[in-house]
């Protein structure tokens, strides 16, 4: 359902921005892969049982509409797994058994989405300004001894961007591009869990409460590579590095929220691109004959 909005929330912009131009747009479509690191903000736990979360490739497909007059609207949306493990062996306060091993289990599945419009100030520089979906969905399991408990978390992000472009030619094809956008999210977390006991014979299900509460971050999103266009098949292809960065400012004394995020990876993108249509002249001119 939430890939189906945003897929939606694309559509909708590309008709916003198309009375700019109905006569000339360029069309390209496409699919892109990140491999990707996650130095996540609860790795480091204040109990000392820290994750290691493994990194995984998110992908998904990609869509940009340009417009006479240097206008582009782009969107991307990525989805992806991670998981971490984390054991260690904490104090329990008593002699008897002074510690006591605990084995935690964590699976993200995140989604990704970046919509942006463009404008050219010249022929390789662009100013940006976007709209950033994100949403989380953490499962958690976690044994210590007796007690046995499983978890979730849902965060729903919403972030506004304002950035800016580099599209430097070289040779022929070939381009650099710089991206670079300052991102200020606002992001609603919500968990429930529950547990149980085992003493001896007996099951005992305890109760554990979920919450729900307003998170505020501030981050950046940026990307350097190559872009190569191969233009008698109107095919491009892009090797980037990419990073994003997410500081938490907001009141939580949540323990995992009193670190920072950091993304950080490879990412490769193929996009197809077709004329839509015939510019205003052209239409004018088979008319005529």
């Amino acid at each position: 359902m939430r890939l189906r909005l945003v897929l939606y929330g694309t559509a909708l912009s590309a008709l916003i921005v198309s009375p700019l131009e109905l006569e000339a747009t360029t069309i390209s479509i496409g699919g892109t892969a990140w491999y990707a690191w996650w130095d996540a903000s609860w790795a480091k736990e204040q109990s000392g049982t820290d994750y290691t979360v493994k990194p995984n490739v998110l992908y998904g497909p990609g869509l940009s509409i340009s417009f006479p007059k240097g206008v582009t609207i782009s969107s991307l949306v990525l989805q992806g797994k991670f998981s971490a493990k984390s054991s260690a062996f904490i104090p329990t306060g008593t002699t008897s058994i002074p510690l006591m091993p605990v084995s935690q289990n964590r699976s993200t599945w995140r989604l990704d989405s970046d919509t942006h419009l463009s404008y050219a100030i010249t022929d390789y520089f662009r100013i940006l300004v976007g709209f950033k979906y994100t949403y989380y969905e953490y499962n958690l399991s976690q044994w210590s001894g007796i007690l046995f408990s499983r978890g979730k978390i849902w965060y729903n992000e919403y972030a506004p961007a304002l950035g800016i472009a580099f599209n430097i030619h070289l040779v022929q094809w070939l381009y650099l591009v710089i991206q670079s956008s300052v991102i200020f999210n606002f992001s609603i977390r919500t968990s429930s869990q529950f547990g149980v006991i085992f003493n001896g014979t007996n099951v005992q299900p305890i109760p554990l409460a979920g919450d729900r509460s307003d998170v505020n971050r501030i981050g950046s999103n940026s990307s350097l590579g190559f872009m190569y266009h191969i233009e008698p098949a109107n095919i491009t292809i892009l090797l980037a590095g990419r990073y994003q960065m997410y500081k938490t400012f907001s009141k939580s004394q949540l323990s995992e929220l009193k670190y920072m995020d950091h993304f950080y990876g490879a990412t490769a993108s193929v996009m197809y691109s077709f004329y839509a249509k015939h510019s205003r002249e052209e239409c004018e001119t088979d008319k005529e004959k």
